[in-house]
């Protein structure tokens, strides 16, 4: 079957090379993706190419033939290449467009299938078992996690804005990306950007459950300002803050909100004593501690931010301890996290809450499903197609 854009092509004998003169015309034009022809006559076998299969090279308006030894004998098969051809460019490019955009077309997954991916993205499958679930290609499928994670983003830094929310919690999670901290050598740091110790920094309502912001990056100041920053941005009146002891938020708490915040630390304390390689330390107890504002001391608390934490390490792969599942480049491990935080949110069914947390917060007014992401990303491909 030949495109009607390429067959009006060679109606109008526009384009023009070959060397075949034995083709009917109604045999022309037809665009493939090919290597080329794998002989020691070839310089190019090793380079896959746009070819043209070509017709009739005894067209009138054809400017230059190609040359010898970039086609294949008997073939009708040629090369297109700037220092070898003389064709019009503009009809070059608009076969190589088409030609593009038919294959982008047909190596598009479906809803059907990208549902199932994503499901099994976010039932902590690993990337090489998703494959051989729903029988995608692995670039597929991270292509997929990129493509979705960035909607899942877009979205909810559209839609989580001026909540009410009254008590906030905030933590970080520890991670790592290609390779812990202590193996990171400066010829993996310059080949892997962003390799090394990776921190995620989570704030929760404490009332709603809402995830309302995450941040992936460092344990430094630089991300402890963007992140406080990011939450104050999604709130409408005055929070009651608790935190763990890091010094980070002390300073930026106190520059972000000012005088407009109630916020305490709370500091867990633990035995000294070896529990195991393995194991936990024993807990001890906390020490809570006031530090602006007048927070109330029955929600000084950490423990639902903790238990969303638990949640993650469970529901995403990246973050299983003791596994190979971790993360290898930095882009595909935000976009699992904004894909999972965006799950979190609005597809999976709080127990305690009986809806989701964005149900609770008054986001949205329904249990969204895996098939409406999928929806999501793909309104958001028809509008930037438009």
């Amino acid at each position: 079957m030949y495109h009607p854009l390429l067959y009006r092509a060679w109606s109008n004998r526009t384009v023009l090379a070959g060397n075949s003169d034995s083709a009917k015309p109604t045999d022309s034009f037809r665009p493939v993706l090919s290597d080329t022809r794998h002989s020691t006559a070839n310089p190019v076998s090793q380079q896959t190419v746009m070819c043209l299969k070509i017709s009739d090279a005894r067209q009138r308006h054809r400017t230059r033939p190609c040359p010898e030894k970039w086609t294949a004998s008997n073939t009708g098969y040629c090369l297109l290449d700037s220092t070898y051809s003389n064709y019009p460019i503009s009809l070059i490019s608009l076969i190589y467009y088409i030609s593009f955009s038919i294959i982008r077309r047909m190596n598009r997954l479906n809803s059907e299938t990208r549902t199932r991916v994503v499901s099994c993205l976010l039932e902590a499958c690993s990337v090489r078992s998703t494959v051989r679930l729903t029988g995608a290609a692995k670039k597929t499928v991270l292509r997929l996690l990129v493509e979705v994670g960035d909607v899942c983003a877009a979205y909810h830094d559209t839609m989580v804005r001026d909540l009410s929310c009254k008590r906030v919690q905030m933590d970080e999670v520890w991670t790592f990306n290609y390779c812990k901290a202590k193996q990171l050598t400066p010829e993996i740091a310059a080949k892997h950007p962003g390799a090394g110790d990776v921190w995620l920094w989570v704030a929760l309502c404490a009332d709603s459950r809402l995830a309302l912001s995450w941040r992936v990056g460092l344990r430094d100041s630089a991300t402890a300002q963007a992140f406080v920053e990011d939450v104050a941005s999604r709130l409408s009146q005055r929070p009651q803050i608790t935190s763990d002891s890091l010094h980070f938020y002390r300073a930026m708490i106190e520059r972000v909100f000012g005088s407009d915040v109630d916020f305490a630390t709370l500091t867990k304390h633990y035995s000294a004593q070896d529990s195991g390689r393995f194991s936990p330390p024993r807990f001890i107890g906390a020490t809570r501690e006031v530090i602006k504002g007048d927070p109330d001391p029955a929600h000084i608390a950490t423990s639902y931010v903790e238990r969303s934490n638990w949640s993650a390490r469970t529901t995403m792969r990246r973050y299983t301890r003791l596994s190979n599942g971790f993360s290898r480049k930095l882009r595909n491990h935000e976009a699992a996290v904004n894909l999972n935080y965006f799950a979190y949110n609005f597809v999976r069914l709080h127990k305690s809450l009986r809806m989701s947390p964005a149900m609770a917060a008054g986001v949205t007014n329904r249990l969204w499903e895996v098939s409406d992401i999928v929806a999501l990303l793909e309104a958001a491909e028809s509008k930037k197609a438009a």
